[in-house]
């Protein structure tokens, strides 16, 4: 049997480990440009119909441009929750108007071929509205990291 002590003592250890590993991760380039980067990737690839992968290729991304791992990552959480559908369905109706494409009306029983007809309307529109979102909150969170920077440490908001 295994001493409670000693598992206190383990997760002790965890929890300050993990802490750890929080607190670097938040505090790699946290420059203003920094920021404005990391959270621009992070829109940028949280727009893309990389479904399911937003995560894993911030990070990727993030790491060798030597930004902001964490912000980059919370950053793909553009497309969460509700966002998605409208996002993706923006995207699919930019690049269908490009291409000069009608949407056919949404039912559920031809939604698989409404999709696969829609793949390449949805990168086009993706590669529109993904680097304009970027830019647009990339630099939002540019500015809010530059003004943070010019405050003085004690004067944080309640």
């Amino acid at each position: 049997m295994t001493d409670p002590g000693e598992s206190l003592s383990l997760l002790s250890r965890w929890r300050e480990r993990a802490r750890g590993v929080l607190r670097r991760a938040l505090s790699e380039n946290t420059t203003p440009r920094g920021v404005g980067l990391a959270v621009a990737l992070g829109v940028f690839i949280g727009t893309s119909p990389l479904v399911g992968f937003h995560l894993v290729v911030a990070a990727a991304l993030a790491t060798p441009l030597k930004l902001n791992r964490a912000l980059a990552a919370l950053a793909t959480n553009v497309s969460v929750g509700p966002l998605v559908g409208v996002l993706v369905m923006g995207e699919v109706a930019l690049g269908s108007r490009i291409l000069g494409r009608t949407l056919p009306p949404f039912e559920l029983s031809h939604a698989l071929t409404i999709a696969r007809d829609a793949v390449g309307a949805w990168w086009l529109g993706f590669a529109v509205l993904g680097p304009a979102l970027a830019i647009v909150l990339g630099t939002l969170a540019y500015g809010v990291a530059r003004w943070r920077e010019g405050r003085p440490a004690g004067d944080a908001p309640a």
